[in-house]
């Protein structure tokens, strides 16, 4: 054991602890060295119930990850109740609507040991967001640039927190479909970033001629429609839901961040893809099972992956005018592993973190 206590960080000590440009850093050399074949990542993976509402499912997702150059490993792991009201978007959450349960176990590479119990909630979007921040860097064209916005939730402040850091932003447009909630994203995050963020009335409105266009929704559906984009443009999804095949059509270059799930093609006996990409196996009968979104298939292509051009086995952009689509998807072990391990340093170096017993977790019955 470490002479350390096991400790458990909350959603709030997360926030204290972690800025964007750390959840970057840390993203670096986790997506560096799965470059390098250093790190190493179990895809998500689901597990499906019939839910005791008749409308819902449960889910137990799982993804895993590790990282030489932090010493650890680290498991993620999201327990849902999910819905899907008039098939547009999808809703969850765990006991009542308004709690959610995620978290990550870490553990230490070189003994074994349970290190840490971590809230995922502010860890979650940061990872996602810090991607994205990255996948700027990299792919789009450089110099001052505009942002156009779909959403204007968690996820879409996480992506353009990262994105300022990446790029100077003369201007960001947003739009969501509630009026007061694209106002106040604009309002928030123009004080907050010190940037100007102006809220439109349409998506055509907000991602027409702009430099980096995201699309940051809970849609079940396609967000963007080809026209809108503009050449040279660079295009941020957060699901492969967003994405239609005319989208990938038009565009020049697509580009996933990393492998996302089992492929289909892999054909895991019993394994199937009720929703999204994402691999998993589903309890129920015929009945029950009517009630998740299989008829919502997402873009289901296989692209290059980011990982792929960091190990110089694919390229990036070629050309100022080229339009790029990034499918900010896959890799996620490794990013929990990464990030999740930069907050437990910080954590420990400012003695933050409510001690938990080690020994709850450990045992001397070999298993």
């Amino acid at each position: 054991m470490t002479d350390a206590p096991m400790i458990h960080l909350g959603n709030e000590e997360i926030d204290e602890l972690m800025t964007m440009g750390e959840t970057m850093a840390a993203l670096r050399i986790g997506f560096g060295e799965l470059a390098t074949r250093d790190a190493a990542h179990v895809p998500r993976m689901e597990l499906w119930s019939p839910a005791a509402q008749e409308d819902a499912y449960y889910c137990l997702g799982s993804m895993s990850g590790t990282t030489k150059a932090f010493g650890i490993t680290a498991i993620r792991i999201k327990s849902d109740i999910l819905h899907w009201p008039q098939g547009r978007r999808q809703e969850k959450y765990a006991l009542q609507p308004g709690t959610f349960c995620g978290f990550i176990l870490l553990f230490s590479s070189a003994t074994g040991e349970p290190l840490a119990l971590i809230n995922d909630g502010i860890l979650q979007r940061m990872r996602v967001g810090g991607s994205a921040g990255i996948a700027v860097e990299h792919l789009a064209n450089p110099g001052p640039s505009t942002v156009g916005m779909l959403g204007s939730g968690n996820m879409a402040r996480s992506y353009l927190e990262a994105i300022v850091l990446a790029r100077e932003l003369t201007n960001v447009r947003v739009f969501s479909p509630t009026q007061a909630n694209r106002e106040a994203f604009a309002a928030e995050m123009a004080a907050s970033l010190g940037i100007d963020v102006e809220a439109v009335d349409s998506p055509a409105a907000a991602v027409g001629e702009r430099d980096i266009v995201v699309t940051a929704t809970n849609s079940m559906v396609p967000t963007l429609e080809p026209e809108w984009i503009s050449p040279g443009s660079l295009v941020l999804f957060v699901t492969r839901r967003e994405v239609s095949g005319e989208l990938v059509a038009a565009a020049d270059r697509v580009m996933q961040l990393g492998e996302f799930s089992i492929r289909p093609e892999a054909q895991v006996p019993g394994m199937e893809f009720p929703q999204s990409g994402a691999g998993g196996f589903v309890a129920g009968n015929e009945e029950e099972r009517a009630r998740l979104p299989w008829k919502h298939k997402a873009e289901t292509s296989h692209f290059p992956s980011f990982i792929d051009m960091l190990a110089g086995t694919t390229a990036g952009r070629s050309d100022p005018q080229e339009t790029m689509m990034f499918i900010n998807i896959g890799a996620q072990g490794v990013q929990f592993a990464a990030v999740a391990a930069r907050a437990y340093e910080i954590a420990r170096q400012g003695g933050m973190g409510q001690a938990m017993p080690q020994d709850r977790f450990l045992q001397d019955i070999r298993d």
